[in-house]
């Protein structure tokens, strides 16, 4: 006969074994947390008193603040690391062979680099906002994450809506963009894009309905604060990806019934190429018109006088490109860009991508994202809280990729939409499954009966 020791003492150790697992796991929540804001805050830019000119200078406080933030989340994903080494060893392990690849190029860049300093730290930088921002979803799935997103969305609409009220001279742009709202961002751009996809996070979140409650409030003036800071924007780009992401919405719920993979797939794709097709139709109509509106030229800031200067550069190194980050340093622009303005940007991620990383490490980040779009248009059983967050993260995908045709810095940068898009690729909705704390045999004693 066995007897199972259900001693006061006995107990006492099971619950304070029990309060002690609870205890860490609120711990190491709390940890990811921080890391997960702290690396969006740290994408985003936001930061009291950029100029209104970019000539005015005075952003060496902001930019110390900004590194300061990237290199703080060393250290705590290093204690997150020693906290669940066997967690971290689990991540690494499966990291799939097309992540490899990116990376492999990536690196391979660096060495081919013709600014080996500036494309160093440029991957540095990369990497630990990808890390930061894989470790929260991988841990606690999709629902978790976006609610956490959701929240740092929410309050940063609210502020960049107070900050410019009350600081107009630092929120307001000067000179050749004047009038053009940026809040706490360095540019009206940078606040156009995350707001377009903040404004979406914030519409589509199923944890807070809008209504007469106080979340519900709260959720409203956000989006209604999001998508003001979009218009007060004047970013065509950031119009443009409202536009299509209402859009995709409507596309997505057409399709919802559904339930061939194929048939949804190709009706989806099919509606894209015919949106692709009308928006290249229209393009010098509808895009040159709402240029015009805002003061700008028909080509949108000369971007295909750019593109003719530097599509040959990706002939001349088609391999390893001219190394990770190197253009979107601006003394490159001077070197081999000839424009009666100030170049600092390819203006199209796509040929950033090909000029920094090569063709093969491009067209293997674009394979992958691709891949992971269609296996989320793609009909699941999942529940109807996953299927939400599949469809926002369905939208972020499609936003990302139509906004970088015409805007660099969307992809392989540690700006803005780049943990975005980071949270919106693993292929897995769901948290990962807590490990089971080893059973230890009961106290027991044995005679006879």
């Amino acid at each position: 006969m066995t007897l199972v020791n259900d001693s006061p003492s006995h107990r006492r150790a099971a619950q304070a074994k029990v309060s002690g697992g609870v205890r860490r796991e609120s711990q190491l929540k709390a940890l990811l947390t921080c890391i997960l804001i702290l690396c969006l805050w740290r994408a985003s830019g936001m930061s009291y008193g950029y100029p209104s000119r970019f000539d005015e200078g005075g952003s060496g406080d902001n930019v110390f603040v900004m590194k300061a933030l990237l290199y703080s989340l060393i250290p705590l994903i290093s204690l997150y690391a020693l906290l669940e080494p066997g967690r971290v060893k689990q991540m690494i392990q499966r990291t799939p062979i097309s992540v490899v690849i990116i990376f492999t190029a990536c690196v391979a860049s660096v060495f081919w680099s013709i600014n080996m300093g500036a494309s160093t730290r440029g991957l540095i930088a990369v990497s630990i906002i990808t890390i930061a921002a894989l470790m929260y979803r991988l841990r606690y799935g999709a629902t978790d994450t976006w609610n956490t997103v959701y929240t740092f969305m929410v309050v940063s609409a609210i502020v960049n809506v107070a900050y410019t009220l009350i600081f107009p001279k630092f929120a307001i742009m000067g000179g050749a963009y004047q009038g053009m709202v940026k809040g706490m961002f360095y540019h009206k751009n940078l606040m156009g894009h995350f707001f377009s996809l903040g404004f979406f996070i914030i519409f589509l979140n199923s944890q807070h309905r809008y209504g007469p409650t106080f979340h519900g409030v709260v959720k409203t003036v956000a989006t209604a604060c999001a998508l003001a800071l979009v218009v007060l924007a004047r970013s065509s780009t950031a119009l443009m990806m409202i536009g299509v992401g209402m859009t995709v919405i409507v596309g997505l719920n057409a399709t919802r019934a559904l339930k061939s993979k194929p048939a949804r797939i190709g009706l989806i794709l099919g509606t894209s190429v015919v949106m692709a097709t009308l928006i290249v139709v229209s393009y010098n109509i509808v895009i040159a018109t709402i240029a015009e509106a805002f003061g700008k030229d028909a080509t949108l800031s000369g971007r295909s006088n750019i593109w003719d200067q530097l599509l040959p550069l990706v002939y001349d190194r088609p391999l390893f490109g001219y190394g990770f980050a190197v253009f979107r340093q601006p003394e490159v622009f001077d070197q081999f860009v000839r424009a009666s303005w100030n170049v600092s940007s390819t203006h199209s991620t796509y040929l950033e991508l090909c000029l920094n990383i090569g063709v093969p490490g491009a067209a293997a980040l674009l394979f992958l994202i691709l891949v992971r779009l269609f296996a989320k248009i793609a009909p699941s059983p999942a529940s109807v809280p996953v299927q939400r967050q599949q469809r926002l993260e369905v939208i972020i995908i499609l936003l990302v990729l139509v906004a970088s045709g015409l805007d660099a810095g969307m992809l392989l940068a540690p700006i803005v939409l780049w943990p975005l898009i980071v949270i919106s690729l693993p292929a897995s909705f769901e948290a990962a499954p807590r490990r089971a704390a080893p059973r230890r045999p009961a106290f027991a004693s044995r005679g006879a009966a």
